[in-house]
């Protein structure tokens, strides 16, 4: 778990003035400092400066051997998330990790998020932006393929923490976000990873149909035991 000194550390290497980095620390929610090292997270935060245009969206996409890593910074709004889940599924990027955090009262949302295969090609990367930028809502296209189970599991300043398993397929994390979304809740922070099987972690602001949205993640019991 990265700690508040390792990112003010990490922070003051970079060109993040020391009253911003000290509003960014101050709203790091505890799930997100858990989702990775500090000198990553301290490269995330540093997206968040200068101020972002009123319809900018920053982007920065990482490679690996095979694995790559797309952060994005931009205005927070309801159902951001999934939408920047459903379009990299539509671009077929599998998802294998992911860290969220919101900061309300900056008005910022950032996103990392670690795919398998290679990175894009800038054109690739570019239509991406794009679309991030336009909000654009693609066409849903999940559907269940097992059995999910979704609880909540505590609570972390006041807003409650919802645990998913489930098993990991194309469209999920859009899946859970879009639905989150619609119910009128908002996610402060996440924690997600898996491969065959996802363990997702969110914090999210309203009320959570915990019931419905395991529901909607499964597949009817009938059509399980068939399979089996």
């Amino acid at each position: 778990m990265a700690t508040i000194a390792q990112l003010r550390k990490g922070l003051a290497a970079t060109t993040v003035p020391d009253d911003v980095a000290a509003a960014l620390l101050k709203g790091a929610s505890p799930l997100w400092l858990s989702s990775d090292t500090a000198p990553q997270l301290a490269e995330d935060l540093a997206l968040c400066h200068p101020p972002l245009n009123p319809k900018e969206v920053r982007a920065r996409a990482v490679a690996g051997d095979d694995l790559w890593r797309l952060t994005v910074v931009a205005h927070d709004r309801k159902g951001l998330l999934s939408d920047t889940a459903a379009i990299l599924a539509t671009h077929n990027y599998s998802v294998r990790s992911a860290s969220v955090a919101t900061w309300g009262d900056l008005n910022l949302a950032l996103h990392s998020i670690t795919m398998a295969g290679p990175g894009p090609s800038d054109a690739e990367l570019d239509e991406i932006g794009n679309d991030l930028r336009a909000a654009k809502r693609s066409a849903f296209r999940f559907s269940p393929t097992g059995r999910a189970y979704v609880q909540r599991t505590g609570d972390a300043n006041g807003d409650p923490m919802i645990s998913v398993v489930a098993p990991d397929q194309p469209w999920l994390l859009a899946a859970i976000c879009r639905f989150l979304s619609k119910g009128g809740a908002s996610i402060q922070a996440a924690w997600i990873t898996g491969e065959e099987e996802a363990n997702d972690v969110f914090v999210v602001r309203g009320k959570v149909d915990v019931a419905g949205l395991e529901r909607h993640l499964s597949i009817e019991e009938s059509l399980i035991e068939q399979a089996r």
